[in-house]
C-alpha cells in the first residue's frame, strides 16, 4: 500500500520530471536497502555513484557508522568516497581547470529560501549560472546574492553538535531505527543548509513512508508537497518572493514534527 502511495504521489508531481533528483534518490535508497541487507561494499557503490549525481546520497552513511560495526561502515564509506576521488581524479586529469571550477560553484553560493536566506535578505530562488554561464570556470566561485551575514562555516559547529548528540541519543537498533535515523539527519542538514530548493522533497517523502504510522506519512507528505507547490511554482515562479515569509517558518515547523517523530523512533 505505502509503494503504491509512493508512486500515486509521484506521478502528478512536477518535480520528478523537472529536475534529475528521482536518480540520486534511487542511489540513496539501493544503498539504504544493501545497508540493511548487509552488503557493505554494495552499499558503499550505490551511495558513491549517487553522490557522483548529487552529494546527498552522502547522508547514508551516517546510519552506518551508528549503526554498523566500524569495520562495517569502513568499508561502505571507502567504496563511496573512493568511487568519487576516482572519477573526480579523472576529471582533474581530463580537465583540471573546470574540475576545480565545478568544485568551487556550490559552495560559494548564496543563501536562497531559507531562514539565512531571509536574514541575508536574499529574497531569490536557487536558480543557478546559465548554461553559457558554465562554459567559463573564472566566474565559477563568485557568489551571485548577498553575502551571509552568519557564515555556514560559524552555524556548522552548533549544528554538527546537535548531530553528534542525537548520534549517541540512538537506542533502537531495528531497520526502521536506521531509516529513521537518515531521516533524522536529512532534518538536521536541511535546518542547517543556507539553501532550500522544493524538489528536495523528494528525498524525504519515501523515508517517511517508509517509517511512519500509514496516516501520519500521508499527512506528512500532502502537507510537503504542499506547500513546495505553493512556494514553486505558485508563489516564486510570479516573483512573489514575499511569499518566504510565510513559507519557510511552516516549512521549518513541518521539519520539527518531522524529527520529533523520528527522534522518538531511534529511541
Amino acid at each position: 500500500l505505502r509503494t503504491w502511495v509512493f508512486l500515486a504521489l509521484l506521478l502528478p508531481l512536477p518535480y520528478t520530471w523537472w529536475y534529475f533528483d528521482l536518480l540520486p534518490l534511487a542511489f540513496m535508497l539501493l544503498g539504504t536497502w544493501w545497508m540493511l541487507e548487509g552488503q557493505s561494499w554494495r552499499s558503499g557503490w550505490a551511495v558513491g555513484i549517487g553522490m557522483l549525481l548529487k552529494w546527498f546520497p552522502g547522508l547514508v552513511l551516517a546510519s552506518a557508522l551508528r549503526f554498523k560495526r566500524t569495520a562495517w561502515a569502513g568499508k561502505a564509506a571507502l567504496a563511496a568516497i573512493g568511487c568519487v576521488a576516482g572519477v573526480l581524479a579523472i576529471l582533474a586529469l581530463l580537465s583540471p581547470q573546470m574540475t576545480l571550477a565545478s568544485l568551487k560553484a556550490q559552495p560559494t553560493r548564496s543563501s536562497w529560501e531559507t531562514a539565512w536566506a531571509l536574514i541575508d535578505g536574499n529574497m531569490t530562488t536557487g536558480a543557478f549560472l546559465l548554461v553559457n554561464d558554465r562554459q567559463d570556470p573564472s566566474i565559477a566561485g563568485i557568489p551571485r546574492g548577498k553575502p551571509a551575514k552568519i557564515p555556514s562555516y560559524l552555524t556548522l559547529l552548533p549544528f554538527a553538535g546537535l548531530g553528534a548528540w542525537l548520534f549517541w541519543r540512538v537506542r533502537s537498533q531495528t531497520d526502521r531505527a536506521l531509516v529513521s535515523f537518515l531521516g533524522l539527519t536529512w532534518i538536521v542538514f536541511l535546518t542547517w543548509s543556507p539553501g532550500w530548493s522544493p524538489q528536495w522533497i523528494l528525498y524525504l517523502i519515501p523515508l517517511i513512508l517508509l517509517t511512519y504510522s500509514f496516516k501520519a506519512a500521508l499527512y506528512g507528505s500532502v502537507l510537503m508537497i504542499f506547500l513546495a507547490l505553493l512556494e514553486w511554482p505558485t508563489l516564486l515562479s510570479h516573483a512573489i518572493f514575499e511569499g518566504l515569509w510565510l513559507i519557510v517558518p511552516l516549512r521549518l515547523a513541518l521539519f520539527a514534527w518531522l524529527g520529533l517523530r523520528w527522534y522518538r523512533l531511534v529511541r
